[in-house]
């Protein structure tokens, strides 16, 4: 039997860790997966047994290493030779095709374990003896699925998303633990702060004393801090300090409280390290003034990265204080002192990043009422930058709200011309609604050198350059802000969608594999799982994920696309007139997308050219969109590439 006729699955574990290979292997069985599993044999070891197993190893489809203790404490053993086989198997397979998938059943962690370099070179899922949950189930399933061709691939469909089984709370981000090196000392998770005022709607109050430090220890150098996303996911559903520095990444956690009442305050604060919840340092502010918390906020900026600095450099205390000062000065640099606008700035933040149309309007409004008593606060004039790229970018009024973006945008760097969120805000809606391709390159290349560190930034880079096809760039940026926001279901959405377009299948189902499971509810994930299946020519997994997509909009597009892969048009025409009737006008793109996918060019260029006559965001992708293909051939192609200011020697 050739190998891509097998369809096993290699168990390979040391012969103390048999029981936990059972429970694996029984589950995968119970999938449908076949499994080797040499237990069952019945051959002694000898010359037939070690020819079977090394024509197992090269003919399985997937090889599944179990990484133990007592793999650790064995330097000799059969399983080392066949962890050998398998990694010099996959020298010869492509990047990016799953093979080699190492499990490790205990607390060994990935820095000191005894393995092939090969071994690194993938992702870990840790399965405590072996147990495995039905969301990893499922994801064994659909790797062994896709590189032996069946089509049940996501036969999970049927219980709710493909990706994500039924009944599951979402996140979990732990459903696939990767073991991970230890994390550097300077790194710190600030996690929301607690409101223990008898008012409730004090929230934004400490939810916004707890992101301005966060934001401020975000621009020291040489610090690795969180993004507030990931952070802050643990919000309403609280965590050891352990698990945030496992979950994160980070040697450190800030956690504190506010309680406020009337116009006085009193803060609390701790530093702690995640691996032992040692205490590092803690203090109580106040109560205070409200005009005194911006001292407090800055002393408090300056201790923590004090703490950090002076108990693991040893550095000299006097010259250290005032190199955190300077930079903490800096870091808090476009802000108020006005006590009224801050606390209305705090109120606009607190709405404006829930990301609904009735949140983000009481956002704006609270921003505009703190620029009214300053108007020279420039964080807030990038805030409402940011909040009016929102509106712009799903309210019929894009015009007048992208113009009054650009307005605010533009104050802000008249007021702090090193404002790095106001840089990244220009290049938003450059690539959403003005298309001035070279501007949004050097403002977000601004927005970067300013804030290396800032996730949201890095993530707006990560789609600003695969929409320019600059795909290792793309990429890069993607990684880095996944790195420092992993629980950051858009961040690791753009991560796919610049796999999805640069040619890695693979890697882009992963990514959004994990998006769907940290925001089972978030819209487009689906969408864009569903063209990864279209590309990975499984036109079925691809209609399961597009029945499964939140937003009627990329609903329908993703049932037309992917009825028509199916072979099925009378349903893919249904579809697409749905989407027609109710979305032509707003999103005209999709119907191109759609017409170019299904082989009809003229419709195709008819809905690209109401896309830019429209301004559609949409545009922004059509340099790249993997969908369009079809239409690069076409002599109308270079055209409308230079209309729209994307032809290659238009961006040079």
């Amino acid at each position: 039997m050739s190998a891509a006729e097998n369809k096993a699955v290699f168990l390979s574990y040391a012969s103390q860790d048999t029981e936990a290979a059972r429970r694996l292997c029984d589950t995968l069985r119970a999938s449908g997966i076949e499994v080797w599993f040499d237990v069952e044999g019945g051959l002694e070891h000898g010359d037939e047994w070690d020819a079977k197993i090394r024509r197992q190893i090269k003919e399985c489809v997937l090889f599944i290493p179990l990484i133990s203790a007592s793999t650790q404490a064995r330097h000799e053993g059969y399983f080392r030779i066949e962890w050998e086989l398998a990694a010099q198997r996959a020298m010869g397979i492509a990047g990016g095709v799953p093979f080699i998938l190492p499990v490790v059943i205990d607390d060994t962690r990935e820095p000191t374990a005894l393995v092939p370099d090969r071994f690194r070179a993938v992702q870990w899922t840790k399965l405590r003896g072996g147990k495995v949950p039905p969301d990893v189930q499922a994801r064994f399933l659909a790797l062994w699925s896709q590189r032996t061709g069946a089509q049940n691939a996501l036969a999970v469909a049927g219980r709710g998303s493909p990706l994500l089984p039924s009944g599951s709370d979402g996140p979990p981000p732990s459903a696939f633990e990767t073991a991970k090196p230890a994390p550097a000392e300077r790194s710190v998770a600030v996690l929301a702060f607690a409101n223990q005022s008898s008012d409730r709607d004090n929230e934004y109050f400490s939810d916004g004393i707890a992101e301005e430090l966060l934001t401020t220890l975000q621009k020291i150098p040489g610090l690795r801090v969180s993004a507030r996303t990931s952070a802050w996911s643990f919000k309403s559903r609280p965590a050891t300090a352990q698990e945030v520095g496992e979950k994160l990444g980070v040697a450190h956690v800030v956690e504190g409280s506010v309680q406020k009442s009337g116009n006085r305050v009193k803060i609390t604060a701790r530093l702690s390290r995640a691996a032992s919840n040692e205490e590092v340092w803690s203090r109580s502010f106040g109560p205070l003034e409200l005009t005194d918390v911006f001292a407090m906020q800055s002393d408090l900026a300056q201790t923590i990265v004090g703490e950090l600095r002076g108990r693991l450099t040893d550095e000299a205390a006097a010259s250290a204080k005032a190199e955190i000062r300077a930079q903490v000065e800096l870091a808090q640099r476009g802000g108020t002192k006005n006590a009224d606008a801050h606390h209305l700035s705090l109120q606009g933040r607190f709405f404006a990043t829930r990301s609904t149309s009735s949140d983000v309007v009481r956002g704006i409004d609270f921003y505009e009422r703190a620029l009214r008593l300053d108007p020279a606060f420039a964080t807030a004039w990038a805030d409402l930058a940011r909040a009016r790229i929102w509106q712009g970018t799903w309210e019929p009024e894009h015009a007048e709200r992208f113009a009054q973006a650009r307005m605010a945008a533009e104050r802000a760097l008249a007021l702090d011309p090193d404002l790095a969120s106001s840089h990244a805000a220009l290049s938003q809606m450059m690539q959403r609604h003005f298309f001035e391709w070279r501007t949004m390159r050097t403002e977000i290349a601004r927005a970067v050198a300013l804030a290396p560190s800032d996730a949201a930034i890095l993530t707006d880079a990560c789609s600003s350059s695969y929409m320019l096809g600059e795909w290792d760039r793309a990429i890069d940026f993607g990684r880095r802000a996944v790195s420092l926001d992993p629980l950051n279901p858009e961040a690791r959405l753009l991560l796919g969608v610049a796999y999805l377009f640069s040619g890695h299948i693979f890697e882009a189902r992963d990514e959004l594999r994990r998006a769907i499971e940290i925001s089972p509810e978030g819209i487009f994930a689906h969408l864009l799982a569903c063209m990864v299946e279209l590309e990975a020519g499984q036109p079925e997994a691809a209609l399961a994920l597009a029945k499964c997509e939140p937003a009627r909009m990329h609903r329908l597009e993703g049932l037309a696309l992917a009825q028509d892969a199916c072979g099925r048009r009378a349903e893919s025409d249904l579809a697409l007139q749905a989407l027609k009737a109710e979305f032509a006008d707003s999103s005209p793109y999709k119907l191109a997308h759609i017409y170019a996918a299904r082989g009809q060019p003229d419709d195709a260029f008819h809905w690209l050219d109401h896309a830019w006559r429209v301004r559609d965001p949409g545009i922004a992708w059509t340099k790249v969109a993997v969908l369009l293909r079809s239409l690069h051939t076409d002599p109308r192609w270079p055209e409308f590439m230079r209309k729209v200011g994307l032809s290659d020697e238009q961006l040079q």
